[in-house]
């Protein structure tokens, strides 16, 4: 919700837009030396501003997955990965795979 401000006036008004941000932050394995989507488990991500959100089972809750800057040089896994790491896979609509040696994209297992 948010907060009413003063006018001018002295008056109070509401913003015409709700500018709260509820997404959460990405889960990032950028410059982690990976060399395959199966090192992921291993490797602790990267800590950014905002703390990572996790179910009680210790999934995480984003939409996006960062594993650029890495070594990486196929998909192998990819889709058993995304079903370990995210509480919801089918929802992460974001994954940053630049700057990795992929020379070949398979069809990928996605989220089953």
């Amino acid at each position: 919700m948010s907060t009413p401000r003063a006018t001018r006036n002295g008056s109070a008004t509401q913003p015409g837009i709700d500018a709260s941000n509820d997404v959460p932050p990405p889960l990032d394995y950028s410059f982690r030396c990976l060399t395959a989507m199966d090192d992921i488990p291993d490797e602790d991500p990267r800590i950014g501003k905002r703390p990572l959100k996790k179910t009680d089972e210790g999934k995480i809750i984003s939409s996006a997955l960062k594993v650029n800057n890495n070594t990486i040089q196929d998909l192998e896994g990819f889709g058993e990965i995304m079903n370990k790491l995210f509480d919801k896979p089918e929802e992460v609509s974001w994954i940053d795979l630049s700057f990795n040696v992929i020379t070949k994209i398979d069809e990928v297992s996605m989220c089953r």
